[in-house]
């Protein structure tokens, strides 16, 4: 918590320091959303067990606006919800939304934001919120996804592109207070922050993010090249422990990814591998994913994804990476049925985005 003030303090200060004034110019506001149904079909190596599912995968829509605020000032919002278009479930999930402010010296917005952390590992992700989804491997515990998240009660500040570095820092007091505790307790903390450098030909970032509870932290690099029609990203990660007795949480992995535009067809590839945890042999586990998508239109788009994770003895690493100890769509369906057993899928999906 004395990095969650400390972190209040340096944003009023950055607030105070832009000059202000009464006169309102313009003001935007945008509905918008993305679609995105599939069929799933799992396949598990040891119980030899198939699971079909039409899953929703993260579906959302949302409100987002500006307006300004004199020459130097502009206030920023945004209300983004899930929605599941199976019916499953009924209302809405919890995504990011917030208020804040831009002004000379950056960006500072309040309230719930994927983290610095999570923000760099998607640019890696070609094929988001499919069963080829990056977060089976990285920042999982062996099935558990403690660090690339969502996080609430958010402070997070973002400075101005200054040739071609962008930094961000994020200080969460964690989840929502605890019903009748005086003046509330944490859930999560979470701390995060990253650099990331934008050229012409790409991107090279490094974040780090702590998860304060559990007691997890990560250090991510990252790095993206385009050439033409050709993309290629590739990523590092290693957990650590921060509390003792978390020696299990401690491993690295890596991974690469590449696509490649044909006329109105994108083909995608991805690899990821999770090494042995500390101290934990056959723990290890590795995600190869293929991918075809068919662009019908500006905003309508096709696609087949085939996905396999392996996992050695005593590993439990899920597909599309839904088990996260707070958030994930039917997290259970691509859970392991066993350590040690290999996954296999097929995803025939539809994507609309407005």
């Amino acid at each position: 918590m004395q990095i969650f003030g400390r972190v209040v303090a340096v944003f009023l200060v950055l607030l105070g320091f832009a000059p202000f004034s009464n006169v309102v110019a313009d003001t935007t506001q945008v509905f918008y959303g993305k679609l995105h149904i599939s069929a799933d079909a799992i396949q598990f190596e040891k119980s030899k067990e198939d699971r079909k599912l039409l899953s929703s995968n993260s579906t959302r829509v949302g409100f987002k606006g500006s307006e300004e605020l004199g020459e130097t000032m502009k206030a920023i919002w945004k209300l983004e919800g899930g929605l599941d278009l199976t019916g499953e479930t009924s209302g809405f999930t919890v995504r990011n939304r917030y208020l804040g402010l831009i002004n000379p010296l950056g960006m500072v917005v309040a309230g719930v934001h994927d983290t610095p952390y999570k923000s760099l590992g998607a640019k890696f992700d070609i094929m988001p919120n499919t069963i080829a989804d990056r977060r089976s491997i990285l920042g999982n515990v062996n099935g558990t996804r403690y660090l690339d998240n969502r996080a609430e009660n958010a402070l997070m500040y973002v400075s101005h592109v200054i040739s071609g570095l962008e930094l961000r820092f994020m200080a969460s007091s964690g989840g929502a207070q605890e019903e009748g505790t005086e003046g509330g307790i944490d859930k999560n903390p979470v701390n995060s922050f990253s650099a990331i450098y934008k050229g012409n030909a790409g991107f090279l970032g490094a974040a780090y993010e702590e998860n304060v509870n559990v007691g997890v932290d990560g250090v991510r690099l990252a790095a993206g090249f385009a050439l033409t029609a050709s993309k290629m990203f590739i990523v590092y990660e290693q957990l650590g422990a921060k509390k003792d007795g978390n020696n299990l949480h401690e491993r690295a992995s890596y991974g690469l990814s590449a696509m490649h535009r044909i006329s109105n067809t994108t083909l995608k590839i991805q690899a990821l591998r999770a090494d042995d945890y500390f101290e934990s042999r056959d723990s290890s586990g590795t995600l190869l994913a293929a991918g075809i998508t068919q662009h019908l239109g500006k905003q309508v788009d096709l696609y087949t994804v085939v996905a396999r994770m392996d996992n050695k003895k005593t590993s439990e690493f899920p597909l599309r990476g839904s088990s996260s100890p707070s958030t994930g769509t039917n997290g259970e369906f691509y859970a392991t049925d066993a350590a040690g057993s290999d996954i296999t899928g097929v995803s025939l999906g539809m994507v609309y985005t407005f």
